[in-house]
């Protein structure tokens, strides 16, 4: 069996061909932050519950802290893998309007509020960024075994920071008259969907 994609068909590495220059480059950075660093911490996430488990139910000997460490563990992975889920459109949409209003109109409206969005997540950003310096001092700690928030923050801000990123450039490829959809699909591997 070859693994070769079909001529037309949609696969990663045609949106790398087909996206050169700062968005390919972005695109292949989100992959790499997503999948292997992302996929890391999610493996040591399955990891950190099964021996829990084992421990738990077959020796009497739960992991102290099990809980905490699995929430920061989630944090992170969410935090990592964010832009990458926007940016392949892996995000759950509603499309109320799609069918009421003109392409062009749409499309405005895409443009709106992938920048509101972007205002949005920038302040988040910056507001988790200045809070990560002040977290021991206003006693963020996880509930068991005191591990502070701080450096997690930090990852928080940066994961939210590329989702930003992706809201911004996907507003300007809308205003240059890109198919976001059509990219967000080879991205992903999978169907254009028709979204715009």
């Amino acid at each position: 069996m070859s693994h070769d994609a079909p001529a037309g068909g949609n696969s990663a590495e045609q949106a790398q061909q087909e996206s050169p220059g700062v968005l390919g480059n972005f695109d292949s950075f989100l992959r790499v932050v997503a999948l292997w660093l992302g996929g890391v911490l999610l493996a040591a996430m399955v990891i950190l519950t099964f021996t829990h488990v084992v421990r738990r139910y077959v020796f009497n000997d739960p992991i102290q802290g099990f809980v905490d460490m699995g929430q920061i563990l989630l944090v992170l992975v969410v935090a990592l893998t964010v832009a990458y889920s926007g940016r392949t459109g892996g995000q759950i949409a509603v499309e109320l309007i799609d069918g009421m209003v003109s392409k062009t109109k749409l499309r405005m409206v895409e443009i709106f509020v992938r920048l509101v969005g972007f205002l949005m997540i920038v302040a988040l950003t910056v507001q988790i960024g200045l809070d990560g310096p002040k977290a021991e001092e206003n006693g963020e700690f996880t509930g068991t075994i005191d591990i502070s928030f701080e450096p997690f923050m930090y990852v928080l801000a940066f994961g939210l920071g590329l989702y930003a990123v992706v809201l911004l450039l996907e507003a300007v490829r809308l205003m240059q008259d890109k198919d976001i959809g059509q990219e967000q699909a080879r991205l992903f591997g999978g169907d254009v969907d028709g979204t715009i």
